[in-house]
Order: C-alpha cells, then structure tokens, then sequence
C-alpha cells in the first residue's frame, strides 16, 4: 500500500474511494424467518409471500415495485467477480477478516451495512494482494507494443477492464480519473505494467465494483414513482442473480444493444445462464445452505462437528461425502432432471459414495465416487433425510428436535413465529433409557408451549435418524416414536408416522411450494417484500405452480417480475 499511502494520498477521495457512511443501511434480525421472530405464531394465515389473510380476505395481487437499496456484493460474488477479472488463484488472507456476513431481515444474506473502517482497510489490503498474485498477467491484460503511446495503452485497458468490473460503460471523467492513477505511477518511476497495477488495484477498491449500482448516471426516468432498471443495471442482476458474477461477453453485448428492456430478450439471456450448469450450481448451492441454514466454511467445521467416543465413523472424508452428496443431489435435480421441487423433497435415491451407503445401510456401494442408489424402502425422502442436512441441525452428541422443527417450520412452511419467553427450561440431561423426544418433552408445556406445538411434532418426527444421519428403529433399549399430528400454517391438518410421511404431505402441500417460491423471491431480492409488492408472489408462485413446480421455471418467474426488473424512487432522488 506504499503508493496509497504516500505516494498519493488523495487518491481514494478522487476515485470517491470514502467507504464510511457510504449511504446503505440495513436492519440485521436473527435467523428467524422474514418479519419474525422466534415464538409463536402471530396474526393471520400466512398467504403466499408473506401477505395474511384476515377477516376481509386475502391481500389484492398488486404488481408493485419495491426499494432498490445500494446494495454491497457478498463475498461470494466479491470473489468470483475478481476471479472473471483477474483469474482464479488463492483468495488472500485480508479477506477471511472481513466482518462475517449475517442473516438479514430477509432471511438470507441481503442488503450489507456500509463498509467500516475495519472493512475498508481488508478491502484495501486485498485490492492489494489480488493485484499482486495479477502481476504475472499484468502485460496479458493490458498489451502495449514497444514504441506504442503507453497512455493510450492504458486508456484501451480502463475502458474494457473497468468497464467490466462496474458492470457498465465508463463515463469520461471516470476514465480520465483512473488515467491519472497510471500516470502518476509513471512519474513517480515506475514502469507500465507497475503503473498499470495501481489502476487494477484503484477499481478494486472503487464502490462502483464493490456495490450494485441501481441509480443509473442520471436522473432517472419514474412514471407512478417506479424506475425500470437499465439495461446494465438489469445485466449485473441477471447475472449476479443467477451466477454470482460478472456480466459474460454475450449479456454485456444484448446490454450495450439495448436489448434486456424487452421481457423475452431478458428471459432469453436468462435460459442462456440457467443452461451453464457450473456457474448455476453456484448459485443453487448457495440458496440451499442460506435456506436451511447449512454454514459456509470456516463455520461448518464446528457445526458438522461430532464427540468421536460416540460417532468414531465421522470424520473430514465422510463430511465431504455428505457435502458432495447433497450438492450434486441438487444440480442432478433441478438442473439436469426434471427441476421438480416435489422430487427435491421425496427422491427415494441419492447419490452414493462407499462411506454414505455405510451411513445410509445401503448395498452395492463402494469407493469414492458418487453413484446414483436406490434407497432402503420407507426409510428416505429427499433432501431432509439427508445426512448433511440432519448431521448439520443436530448437536455433536445427539439429535435437537426443536432445531429441525424450527427448520421445517420457518423455511419449509413459512410459519410465523413470536418472542421466545423468558427463562426457557433446559431440557433433561441425557440418561439410560429415556429418549431425545421424553428430553424435550418439557418443552410442550407451560409458556414454550406455543411455540412446541408446532416445532415439536415436526422435529420428532425425525428421531428416527441419529445425529450422523444413520436411520434407527431403537434410541438405546427404548422404541423410537416418530408419530405426530399439527396444522400446517395455511390450515391442513396433517398426522404421520414417521419423517418420510410427513414429508409426503409437506411436498403435496400449498404451504411448502408457496413458502418455496416466497423464499426464492426473497433470496434474489435481498430483502422482505413491501406492501407494494404484495401480489408478486402469488403471481410467481401460479407461474411455478403452472410449471409442475418446476425450479428453473420458478428463477424465470422470479426474473420475468415487474419487482426484479424495477425499483421504486429512492428518497431524495432527483427524478425527470
């Protein structure tokens, strides 16, 4: 940071680089679903995304627009971003000492605060380290024949790089700003591909990379207080939506032609990105974890962590099974096979490597490679009879039904909950022959009963599983009872024997594709929907509906809303 720091000191103000205060603000809740918090459930009958039914009837399908706020990229997209710049390579220590990102009141990682001070100086540091591990590629990225005029060398490198990194064309004095860093580098002696360093590291460390700009370069347009997005505006969505990345060569083309205003022009891109496999799987993998609140690394060492006296057969390499288990799952499923949400939550197969038919009690199976498996009858059903997802929601000694109901409850069905009272009673300790759901049992009584009548049934129903996923009958010298009875949040009343039956009626239900398509919407949006927009999610929940509940359908429905490709008018913005 030699340059930075002394040689122009004046330069991240001229480059608008002031990361304190820089205009975003975000409410961080708990990881409680969307305008809740964890208790009992409060108000009406949950409607499709969010909106309540009351005594005049459900909420009007009203195609509003919502609040674009300035937006900070995630880390994953960070990432992957520098990585569509600069190429792959190790991600620099700076950026593990990013504060962590939270759960918003979206219910996923959405709108980030500003960048603090600590932030800004990790942002920099890292500007820094990328640009070093770039420096090898530094004449590959900005060529410049001997005797060629290096400041138009340098002029044609900004106008694509920078271009590419802002996800828009550059205007004039931005490009003269950037020119200037190159050639202040020059006069202070150090050579082109030095010089040419600086300016990477200068966009780098820019807000316009670092942020979604949605405000467009002039005063926008608003007709009824909304905005359409531009087209550079709705190509970084798109991609940041679907891919976690940069614009590629053929969307920031159809952008610079003006083509994304037309709805089939951007529906077409968007089939074009779902159809990449990889890039995609990225983003569904992401989804998935947030969703379920399966932990990013570093974080899911210490939640897939298990006592060894008691679960001797877990270790790194069964964890990574479990992982590569569930992911590969999800892409096979949605971006493969036939994309069903339905299929996703009641597969009778998975994908098997030799350690997981030892955990799964499945034959025929061995060495490290995946291998599509029929499972035991009446003992699996899909994704949440997994063992990552019921490894990742139970403690390292033993199941926490409470934990999984509140999963399924809140993310699966979308039920509302209130407060946690007060002086919430432990459960027993652990002792012979007495089982995880008699422990719990304190729970369904008295001020927590509110809550348990509802997340208890849930999650006993899947006792039938121990904490590393293995199915049991037996919990010690004691029968397993996985039975159970409550009402969905919309109103079904359901009984079932076991996980597998629940589940059945969980992926038959109007209450899981509803809340699915809800959760969707939120995820893209990085926010909780506005009164405004309260009939988008039953007009993209019709369209998932229509589809047979089919997820890439669901993505289009989501990019084909009025609320993706608009914006409502930021307070204080000057408007024509």
């Amino acid at each position: 940071m030699q340059f930075f720091q002394s040689a122009t000191p004046t330069l991240h103000a001229l480059l608008g680089l002031s990361f304190l205060g820089f205009g975003c603000t975000a409410t961080i809740d708990s990881d409680a679903p969307p305008g809740t918090t964890p208790g009992i459930p409060t108000g009406g009958t949950s409607t499709a995304g969010g909106g309540t039914t009351g005594g005049d009837g459900p909420l009007p399908k009203l195609q509003g627009v919502g609040p674009r706020p300035l937006q900070r990229l995630t880390v994953r997209q960070y990432l992957s971003s520098i990585e569509d710049l600069l190429g792959a390579g190790t991600t620099p220590e700076a950026v593990q000492r990013f504060t962590p990102e939270s759960v918003g009141e979206s219910g996923f990682i959405g709108v980030l605060p500003a960048v603090g001070t600590l932030d800004a100086r990790g942002y920099m540091e890292a500007a820094e380290a990328f640009t070093t591990r770039a420096s090898a590629r530094i004449g590959e990225l900005a060529t410049c024949a001997a005797g060629a005029d290096e400041a138009g060398c340098a002029r044609s490198f900004i106008q694509g790089f920078a271009r590419k990194a802002y996800r828009r064309p550059l205007e004039p004095s931005e490009i003269e700003e950037l020119l200037a860093v190159f050639t202040s580098g020059r006069a202070l002696g150090y050579d082109y591909a030095k010089s040419v360093s600086l300016v990477v590291q200068a966009v780098l460390e820019s807000p316009f990379f670092l942020y979604q700009w949605e405000l467009g370069a002039h005063p926008a347009k608003a007709i009824n207080g909304e905005v359409a997005l531009t087209n550079h505006e709705l190509a970084a969505r798109l991609s940041l939506s679907l891919w976690g990345r940069l614009p590629d060569a053929e969307l920031s083309r159809a952008a610079d032609a003006g083509e994304l205003t037309s709805g089939d022009a951007l529906a077409k891109q968007a089939k074009r990105l779902l159809s990449d496999v990889q890039h995609t799987s990225d983003t569904l993998w992401d989804f998935y974890v947030q969703w379920l609140y399966i932990k990013s690394p570093p974080a899911l060492a210490s939640q897939l962590k298990k006592n060894p006296e008691l679960f001797p057969a877990f270790d790194d390499r069964l964890k990574n099974s479990m992982l590569a288990e569930a992911r590969g799952f999800l892409e096979r499923v949605v971006l493969t096979d036939n994309g069903s949400l339905t299929e996703l939550a009641t597969a009778r197969w998975s994908l098997l490597d030799g350690r997981l038919a030892s955990v799964y009690g499945a034959s025929g199976v061995t060495g490290d490679a995946l291998v599509k498996t029929d499972l035991p009858s009446g003992q699996r059903s899909g994704l949440f009879t997994q063992p990552l997802f019921l490894a990742a929601l139970s403690s390292d000694g033993g199941t926490l039904p409470p934990r999984v109901g509140k999963t399924l409850w809140s993310r699966l069905l979308c039920g509302e909950m209130a407060a946690i009272p007060a002086n919430v009673p432990l459960p027993k300790e652990p002792a012979p022959n007495v089982t995880t759901r008699e422990r719990f049992a304190t729970h369904s009584d008295g001020g927590c009963k509110g809550c348990h009548q509802f997340l208890d049934p849930l999650g006993f129903a899947f006792e039938n599983y121990d904490a590393l996923g293995r199915f049991r009958t037996q919990e010690g010298e004691r029968a397993v009872d996985a039975t159970g009875a409550l009402a969905f949040p919309l109103g079904q009343a359901v009984q079932f024997q076991n996980a597998v039956e629940l589940l059945q009626q969980v992926a038959a239900s109007e209450d899981f594709s509803r809340c699915f398509s809800s959760q969707w919407l939120r995820y893209t949006l990085g926010r909780r929907l506005v009164d405004a927009e309260a009939g988008t999610p039953s007009i993209v929940h019709d369209a998932f509906k229509s589809s047979g509940l089919n997820v890439k359908a669901l993505w289009l429905a989501v990019i084909g809303s009025k609320t993706f490709s608009h914006r409502s008018i930021t307070e204080g913005e000057v408007v024509q």
